[in-house]
């Protein structure tokens, strides 16, 4: 019974084993030139629409601090 425990065990290691390095060599090899192209181009858009978003978000601050001080303004010379 032990023997035959060791011998299925090392069937199934050999075949877990045969497969991993098979998985891994083909998912090393098998990137397709034009999918890593693509894929920087729109990482570079990413970033740049990123960026264009932390513009916008800043720009957005500053206005409504403006609105808030020109509000200030305003209700101090209404209430004079």
């Amino acid at each position: 019974m032990g023997i035959t425990l060791v011998i299925v065990g090392g069937i199934v290691l050999c075949t877990v084993i045969g497969v991993t390095f098979d998985y891994l060599g083909k998912k090393k090899s098998g990137i397709d030139p034009q999918l890593e192209e693509r894929i920087t181009t729109l990482e570079q858009k990413q970033n740049v629409l990123e960026n264009l978003i932390t513009e916008k978000t800043e720009k957005i601050e500053q206005l409504n601090k403006e609105v808030a001080f020109v509000n200030k303004l305003l209700d101090q010379r209404f209430d004079k």
